[in-house]
């Protein structure tokens, strides 16, 4: 289908090239010839011009390539011109690919001025949707990323303390309290967002952080040994517990300790 798709494409009329690559495209995805379709799309782009709809095409094509520098030029060249064939998820889409660009092992270099790009698409984000779960949850790992953990307590902490049923909230608040050494209150939330939300893997492990992150020095001496124990006890449960929750994707927090 996509060969015959193409044999059409070569001698269709300029005006139904740009729909007929639409649909060339996504045959072509279909049968996971996405290096195909990639080339495509960029070569009709750079003969006719920019096509919003086709520069997302092209981006969703080159994020299932993993290509994120080329994804992230597409959405920002489609929110430049005022457009979004997304169907809402432009500024979605630019938050968190934005953000996984930044992360990746290739990029570490230059990750601060990536991540400083991320942070306004995260900031974007969340203005328009405040209240998604997933545009909170990038805001407040990207500004990790970036070592803001103050800025994250900003955030966060009128959130978590105004509506206790708030479990994003109170995730970011034990990341950010564990971050930075308060480890009791880091557990305080992590079991608040547990009660809202026992199937949170990454709340077990920040629970399992803060129990760790009680457990005496050595200086302390022997007195505290038994509650130490016991804590490193319950610090392994909650791991093993997060690890049957997403046995395929262990916890983010996981990766950056």
């Amino acid at each position: 289908a996509a060969d015959a798709f193409q044999a059409a494409l070569e001698v269709a009329p300029p005006e139904r090239q740009a729909s007929m690559t639409s649909q060339l495209a996504s045959a072509l995805q279909r049968a996971e010839r996405y290096e195909d379709a990639r080339r495509m799309l960029h070569q009709t782009l750079e003969q006719g011009g920019g096509d919003p709809a086709l520069q997302f095409q092209l981006a969703l094509t080159c994020r299932r390539l993993e290509d994120y520098d080329c994804a992230v030029q597409q959405l920002r060249s489609i929110q430049e011109s005022g457009q979004d064939p997304s169907q809402g998820r432009l500024t979605q889409y630019l938050a968190e690919w934005s953000y996984e660009r930044a992360m990746l092992p290739q990029n570490q270099s230059q990750r601060e001025e990536l991540l400083t790009k991320a942070l306004a698409a995260a900031e974007a984000w969340h203005d328009q949707a405040p209240d998604d779960p997933g545009a909170r949850r990038i805001l407040g790992d990207t500004l990790f990323a970036l070592g803001r953990t103050d800025e994250v307590i900003l955030a966060f902490q009128p959130l978590a303390d105004q509506n206790p049923a708030d479990c994003d909230a109170a995730l970011m608040m034990s990341r950010a309290d564990n971050a930075r050494g308060d480890a009791e209150r880091a557990e305080q939330y992590a079991r608040r967002t547990i009660e809202c939300d026992a199937r949170s893997a990454d709340a077990h492990v920040e629970l399992a952080m803060a129990l760790l992150g009680q457990i005496a020095s050595d200086a302390a001496g022997p007195a505290r040994a038994p509650a130490d124990l016991e804590r490193a006890r319950a610090a392994m449960a909650e791991l093993e517990t997060a690890a049957e929750l997403e046995p395929a994707s262990p916890p983010q927090r996981l990766h950056d300790e």
